[in-house]
C-alpha cells in the first residue's frame, strides 16, 4: 500500500539495494558501519534473573522510534535514528512483520564477498540482530561520509582541522593529539608527533624518522634522513661523516673544471678517493652516463651510471685532486 511507503519507506531487493538507489553523495552502509552504530549505542544492562543473552543489550531500544511499534515495542530514540517497523517481503511477493519488525540492508566487505546482510529489530526485543541472505525485501538507511574540504575521513580516528581544509589523524588515544599526516607522523611508542622528512629518497619508505637517533637533512632540492653519529648527534653530511660512532670531517673537496661540480673527498691510507659518485654528463656533443630510471633527481643524489665504453672519459683530469679542508 502506498500509505505504508509514505509512513515507513519502501522495501528493496538486494539488486536495487546494492545499486545506485541512494541519493547522490549518499551510499548503502557497510556492515561494519552498522556494527559501529550498534556498538556505539550498545550499553549492556546488568544481567538479572530471567534474562537471556538477547536482552542483555539495549541497542535496538535506543535506536527505535518512540511510537509506531505494536505490542509495547516502542524505543527511546536516544539519537534521533527513529527506526520504524516497516516489515519485510519475500521472493514470493508476501509481506510480513509491519508494525512488529524492522529490517535494513547493508553490504558485506569485499573480503567476505561483498554480499548483502540484514540488520533486524523486533517489537519484543531490545537488541539489534543480524541475518544473511539476499532473497528478501528490506528497508534502507543511506549514509554519507564525513567531509573535510571534499575529502572523506573516519571520525573515530580523524577530524577536520579548524580551518576546514585538512584531515587530521589522532596520535594515540588523547583526544587533543592530532597531526597532519602529509607533513608529520606519530611516534607510536610515546605518542609524540614529529615532522616528516619529505622526500621519496628518505631513509625508510615512509619518509619518517625516529628523532631519538635520526635526523632530517634538508639539502638543495631534496630532504634525506640520516642516522645520528653516536653521542655527537646531528651533523651536516656534506662536510662530515660518521665512522664507528665517531664524527669525522671529510678530507677535502675539489671542483671538476669541466662542469664546475664540487665533490667531497676522503683520504684512505695513502690514497685520496672521491667521497661521492661521479655525476659528469659529458659535453653537448658527447653526452655520457645515465640517471637511474632516467630521473635527474636520481643523478643529483646518487650520481650517474656509466657503461664500460664511457668510463675512460668519465673521471676528471688527474691534476684535479682533492684539496685538504682547513
Amino acid at each position: 500500500m502506498e500509505a505504508n511507503c509514505k509512513k515507513n519507506g519502501r522495501l528493496y531487493n538486494w539488486e536495487s539495494a546494492k545499486g545506485l538507489v541512494c541519493p547522490s553523495g549518499w551510499r548503502l552502509p557497510k556492515s561494519e558501519e552498522w556494527e559501529a552504530l550498534v556498538d556505539f549505542v550498545r550499553p549492556i544492562v546488568i544481567w538479572q534473573s530471567g534474562m537471556n543473552n538477547n536482552f542483555g543489550r539495549v541497542s535496538g531500544k535506543k535506536l527505535k522510534a518512540k511510537k509506531g511499534w505494536d505490542s509495547d515495542g516502542n524505543g527511546t530514540d536516544n539519537y534521533g535514528f527513529s527506526a520504524l517497523p516497516s516489515g519485510q517481503g519475500n521472493s514470493y511477493g508476501d509481506f510480513m512483520g509491519a508494525g512488529f519488525d524492522g529490517t535494513w540492508w547493508s553490504r558485506l566487505s569485499e573480503y567476505y564477498g561483498g554480499g548483502g546482510r540484514a540488520w533486524n529489530m523486533y517489537h519484543n526485543n531490545n537488541d539489534v540482530h543480524i541475518s544473511f541472505g539476499e532473497s528478501n525485501l528490506h528497508s534502507i538507511r543511506c549514509v554519507i561520509d564525513e567531509q573535510c574540504n571534499g575529502a572523506s575521513y573516519n571520525p573515530s580516528t580523524q577530524k577536520c582541522s579548524d580551518d576546514g581544509k585538512t584531515v587530521l589523524t589522532r596520535c594515540g588515544r588523547r583526544s587533543d593529539n592530532y597531526y597532519d599526516a602529509s607533513t608529520h607522523f606519530c611516534f607510536w611508542h610515546t605518542n609524540e608527533i614529529h615532522e616528516k622528512c619529505n622526500s621519496y629518497y628518505a631513509y625508510d619508505p615512509y619518509n619518517v624518522y625516529d628523532p631519538r637517533h635520526q635526523f632530517c637533512f634538508r639539502g638543495k632540492g631534496y630532504n634525506r634522513v640520516y642516522n645520528m653519529c653516536g653521542t655527537q648527534g646531528k651533523y651536516n653530511p656534506s662536510t662530515h661523516f660518521c665512522s664507528n660512532g665517531n664524527l669525522k670531517k671529510y678530507y677535502g673537496s675539489f671542483t671538476d673544471s669541466r662542469d664546475k661540480k664540487t665533490y667531497k673527498t676522503a683520504k684512505i691510507s695513502t690514497q685520496i678517493w672521491m667521497a661521492e659518485n661521479l655525476n659528469y654528463r659529458g659535453n653537448a656533443a658527447d653526452t655520457i652516463g645515465k640517471c637511474f630510471q632516467n630521473d635527474t633527481i636520481n643523478c643529483n643524489i646518487f650520481g650517474s651510471l656509466y657503461s664500460l665504453a664511457e668510463i675512460k672519459n668519465a673521471c676528471p683530469n688527474a691534476s684535479q685532486k682533492g684539496k685538504r679542508s682547513s
